[in-house]
């Protein structure tokens, strides 16, 4: 099964479960596990969860597709490998031309380049995770404590429950760092060696320092909410403790 393929099948299954917790909260249906009533926030912070995954995996379909059957030529060279070319003076053609002086020392500069690049970017993102883990557990905490207290209007308790889903979004996004995705240079010791093999194993590690960036975008503000997210928890908890006072658990 090809990656276009699985993706595709993968994210059809992310919308129907999606659309599976939307029918629930409009159709009002009634969900109980041994007894237990299943409440309707998990519903809305699940809905939002599979929505995005499966947006997000129909969104590097569509752009795996539109790339798909073009020409080497023709494939728009990525932003960070555009970049590297400009800083170092070079032209993407140059670096395979036989008849510029030594052309390899030239390809080792610009990988050597985009490697420092992703791990930049992983090491960037694997940070964000860790305090997006922090905030989550924090923010876990003390959604708990008002949940549990006797006196906590529902309204709130909802409001807080949802509000968890930033941090687990943050988690989701930035968790793309740890997939290896294609082999690096994996294509070379088994075919033969070609430039335009060459060619097309550079523009895919620079494709996917392109994709790391995007995850670390993604991740740094999906941050910046969990934080907003759990000064409102902590807002709420303490206006809870203040105005209804410290309450034994449930």
């Amino acid at each position: 099964m090809s990656h276009k393929t699985f993706t595709r099948i993968a994210s059809a299954i992310f919308l129907l479960i999606a659309l599976g917790h939307l029918f629930r909260l409009v159709f009002k249906w009634s969900i109980s596990l041994g007894g237990w009533a299943v409440p309707f926030w998990i519903n809305c912070v699940a809905l939002f969860v599979f929505a995005y995954l499966a947006y997000e995996g129909f969104r590097q379909g569509q752009k795996s597709q539109g790339e798909e059957g073009k020409p080497t030529s023709e494939v728009k060279i990525p932003r960070q490998l555009a970049a590297i070319l400009a800083v170092l003076g070079l032209e993407w053609n140059s670096l395979f031309d036989k008849s510029t002086a030594d052309p390899g020392e030239s390809r080792n500069k610009v990988l050597a380049w985009l490697y420092r690049i992703l791990d930049t970017l992983d090491s960037k993102t694997g940070h964000l995770l860790g305090f997006a883990a922090l905030l989550l557990a924090a923010q876990t905490f003390l959604a708990r404590s008002l949940v549990e207290h006797k006196q906590t209007p529902l309204c709130i308790s909802i409001v807080v429950l949802l509000l968890l889903g930033f941090p687990l979004a943050a988690g989701i996004s930035g968790f793309r760092v740890f997939e290896v995705k294609w082999a690096f240079f994996g294509k070379v010791p088994e075919t033969v060696y070609t430039e335009d093999i060459i060619k097309e194993e550079m523009r895919e590690l620079a494709k996917l320092c392109d994709r790391r960036f995007e995850t670390n975008r993604w991740t740094y503000r999906l941050c910046w909410l969990s934080t907003a997210a759990f000064i409102v928890t902590l807002v709420l908890a303490l206006t809870v403790v203040i105005v209804y006072g410290p309450s034994a658990q449930k």
